[in-house]
């Protein structure tokens, strides 16, 4: 995939998340997961924050295994722990209608996606 690939999907999922409401009617992503964790039993809000804990997690784990360093910026495990942890911040800023972050995840996301597709053609 190539920078303005990556830029161009960014922006589309940036627009699309702009376009859409905090309310389950009108955020299709909202409705999608509410389906998809409803055989679960568990509450779903419940569900959504330990989402956004893990993601908390795993994107701190990183910056401070980088600042420790323990891990180099170019590792895959380092662009692995961003991508996870920013589509969970998505999730869970998706779910309570913050859109600014929900916005600067999806950039955080493709920024990972992006370092990992050159440090796999390196």
């Amino acid at each position: 995939m190539s920078v303005p690939a990556a830029w161009s999907i960014g922006r589309t999922l940036c627009r699309f998340l702009l376009s859409q409401g905090p309310d389950a009617e009108a955020f299709p992503i909202k409705s999608a997961m509410m389906a998809a964790f409803a055989a679960s039993g568990a509450p779903m809000t419940l569900i959504i924050e330990i989402i956004g804990w893990i993601a908390a997690a795993l994107i701190l784990g990183a910056y401070a295994l980088l600042s420790a360093g323990k891990m180099e910026a170019r590792s895959r495990s380092y662009q692995i722990m961003n991508i996870v942890g920013s589509a969970g911040f998505i999730v869970n800023s998706g779910w309570n209608g913050a859109m600014p972050s929900a916005v600067l995840n999806v950039i955080w996301l493709g920024i990972g996606l992006v370092a990992m597709w050159r440090i796999r053609a390196a």
